[in-house]
C-alpha cells in the first residue's frame, strides 16, 4: 500500500519547496519517506521519464499559470493538492515506480516496492488450497515452521517489519487450512499420531502469535524513535553539516569540493544523500547477509526433511517388525500342524 501526502511548503529564496511524504506498507507498519522539491523539479522528472519511455507520461502536473485573483498561498494550496496527486499516481504505477530516475528523485531505495510487486504473485505461490492427505498435511506444516524460522530472523536482526508481516500473515492462513482438516479416524492416523499433529499445530500458531506481537512492539519502537529523533532534527543538521564541510559556518569549497552531484542542493538535501552513499553500503552488506541467510535456512530445512524421514523409517521398521512377528507365529503353528 503506497500512500502520499504533501503536507507543507516551505519558503526559501523566493522559491517554494513542497514536503513530500510517502508511506509504503500497511497503516500500523509503514515506513515513511520524506524529501522536500521544487515543482521545477517535478518537470524535470517528467520530462526525463518520458525521454526513458519514449512516450508521454499518463499523469499531469498542476497548470502552472497563476490566476492574477488568486494569493500565493491558494496557488501553493492547490500545487500540494496536484502535486500529491501525480505522486500518488505515479507510484502506484509499476512501470515508472521501478524506475531508477523516480527512486533517486524521492530518496527511496533499491527493491522498496518489490514486496508490493510481487505480493500477489507470493499469495497465489504461498496458497495451499485444500488438504488432501495427511502427507500433504505434514509437509504444509513442515513449510510453514521454515517460513517462521525467516520471520524469526528478520524480527530478531532489525528486518523489515513490512516483510515480518507479510510472512506471518502467510503462515497464518496456512495454518488456519491445517487446523480445518479433519485428523479423525478416516485420515488414517493413529491416536498417538493425531494427539502429535495437533500438539505440533498448536507449538506453530503460538509461535506465529508472538512473533507477529514481538513484530508490531519493533514497529512501535521504531516510530517512537524517529519522533523523539524529530525534535533534535536540527541539531543533527547542523552537526551533519560540519561533518561535511568543516567547522566553519558555510560551505568552504577549497575544502570541500562541489560536484555535479551536490551542487544545487540544500543543506538537507546534501545530507540525505550522503545518507544514501551510506545506505547503499549497507544495501551490498545486507545482499552477503541473506545469502548466508539462505544457507543457514538451507540446513535448516534439510534437517527438518531428514527428521520426517526419520519418522517414516520408524514407522516403516515398526511395521516390518508386526509383520516379521505374525511370520514368525505363522511358522510356529505350521509347525506345531505338521
Amino acid at each position: 500500500m503506497i500512500t502520499v501526502n504533501i503536507p507543507s511548503a516551505t519558503e526559501q529564496e523566493g522559491h517554494y519547496f513542497y514536503n513530500i511524504e510517502v508511506s509504503i506498507g500497511d497503516k500500523g507498519s509503514a515506513e515513511v519517506y520524506r524529501v522536500s522539491r521544487r515543482y521545477s523539479d517535478f518537470e524535470h522528472l517528467r520530462q526525463a521519464l518520458e525521454v526513458q519511455t519514449k512516450r508521454a507520461v499518463p499523469y499531469s502536473l498542476p497548470s502552472k499559470l497563476a490566476s492574477l485573483v488568486k494569493t500565493s498561498g491558494a496557488i501553493v494550496s492547490e500545487r500540494r493538492q496536484g502535486l500529491a496527486l501525480f505522486v500518488d499516481r505515479l507510484l502506484n504505477d509499476p512501470q515508472y515506480r521501478r524506475s531508477s530516475t523516480v527512486l533517486a528523485f524521492f530518496n527511496l531505495p533499491q527493491g522498496v516496492f518489490l514486496e508490493l510487486d510481487y505480493d500477489d504473485m507470493e499469495k497465489r505461490r504461498n496458497s495451499v488450497g485444500k488438504i488432501e492427505s495427511p502427507t500433504q498435511w505434514l509437509q504444509v506444516l513442515r513449510d510453514v515452521n521454515v517460513q517462521l524460522e525467516h520471520a524469526r530472523q528478520d524480527v530478531s536482526e532489525g528486518g523489515s517489519v513490512l516483510k515480518s508481516k507479510l510472512k506471518l500473515k502467510r503462515c497464518r492462513a496456512k495454518l488456519e487450512t491445517l487446523g480445518k482438516y479433519n485428523l479423525g479416524s478416516s485420515s488414517g492416523l493413529g491416536a498417538g499420531e493425531m494427539a502429535k499433529r495437533r500438539k505440533l499445530l498448536q507449538s506453530a500458531l503460538r509461535c506465529c502469535e508472538e512473533l507477529d506481537r514481538l513484530a508490531s512492539d519493533s514497529s512501535f519502537l521504531a516510530g517512537a524513535s524517529s519522533f523523539a529523533s524529530s525534535s533534535t532534527a536540527d541539531e543533527k543538521l547542523d552537526a551533519s553539516k560540519r561533518q561535511l564541510w568543516g567547522s566553519n559556518r558555510g560551505r568552504v569549497i577549497g575544502k570541500a569540493r562541489e560536484t555535479d552531484v551536490t551542487r544545487g542542493l540544500n543543506n538537507q538535501e546534501l545530507l540525505q544523500t550522503q545518507e544514501q552513499l551510506m545506505q547503499r553500503q549497507d544495501e551490498r552488506l545486507e545482499h552477503i547477509r541473506e545469502i548466508l541467510q539462505r544457507q543457514k535456512q538451507l540446513g535448516v530445512a534439510i534437517n527438518e526433511e531428514l527428521d520426517v524421514q526419520d519418522e517414516i523409517l520408524k514407522d516403516f521398521n515398526q511395521q516390518v517388525d508386526r509383520s516379521a512377528a505374525k511370520m514368525h507365529h505363522a511358522k510356529k503353528r505350521l509347525g506345531n500342524i505338521l
